[in-house]
Parts: C-alpha cells; structure tokens; sequence
C-alpha cells in the first residue's frame, strides 16, 4: 500500500500589485505659494542662498525638470531682454520664457559669486557642475 499524502491549502489574501494612485497619498499634486515662500525662506538660511533660492524659484516659475536646472547654462539667459531659453527633457518643446525681477537679481549675483569662466548656471561650492545623482552608501 503506498501512503497518499494530503496537502492542506489555504487561500492567500491577494496583494495588491503596483503603487496606488497619488490622489490616495495627497489631496493635491502642486505646490501652493505658501509653500514656495517657506522653500526659499529656508533656502536663504544655506551656505549658498543665493543658488539655493534660485534653483526653487526657477523650478517653480518655469515647471522645471532637476536635469533641466542642473543643465542651464549662462548663454541660455539674455539679462537685456530678461528671457532665458528653456532645454526641455525627455522630448519637450522647448521655448523661451520670461524672467521677473527677482530672478534677473537672484542670476546676477549667482553669475558674479561663480565668476565669468563658468558656462552653468548652478555649480557646487567646489566649482563644478552640480550632479542629480544620489547615491545612499554616501550620504
């Protein structure tokens, strides 16, 4: 006689695949004014304000993309007619957007500290183009 041997099964629950979608993380997918005020607030507190708080207001003001602002380069502004030519990523149309007045103010300084050899607009304090890239064994 062979023995039979019965396996006992149980239902699993099913998990439930992929990531949600954001409307059940957040009520809203943009940043309101209020919010902004307080990033460059704080951005004005770091070693480097004046970078710092260009980089918010310009991601803000022209829906930038990180790669977009690491990217910009001082050729792309025209401080004369207060335009800057915008590089889209990942395909877009690119164009030519208008600067206020407080970030024509905000890219002269940052073009003075950084001094007339440099091609970016946005470097490190160590001189060189600021890098997208995290790594989490670094920090």
């Amino acid at each position: 006689m062979s023995p039979v041997v019965q396996l006992r099964t149980t239902k699993k629950p099913t998990v439930r695949q992929g990531r949600a979608k954001n409307a059940s993380y957040r009520s809203r997918e943009y940043l309101t004014e209020g919010r902004i005020e307080k990033l460059l607030t704080t951005a004005g507190k770091s070693r480097n304000p004046n970078r710092d708080r260009l980089l918010v207001l310009m991601a803000y003001r022209h829906a930038l993309r990180v790669k977009e602002l690491v990217d910009l380069q001082v050729d792309q502004i025209d401080l004369k007619a207060a335009t800057i030519h915008i590089r889209r990523a990942k395909n877009g149309t690119p164009g030519i957007h208008g600067l206020q007045g407080d970030e024509l103010r905000l890219i002269w300084a940052v073009v003075r500290e950084n001094g007339t050899h440099c091609r970016y607009l946005f470097i490190s304090e160590r001189g060189v183009l600021l890098s997208i890239e995290w790594r989490p064994e670094a920090h």
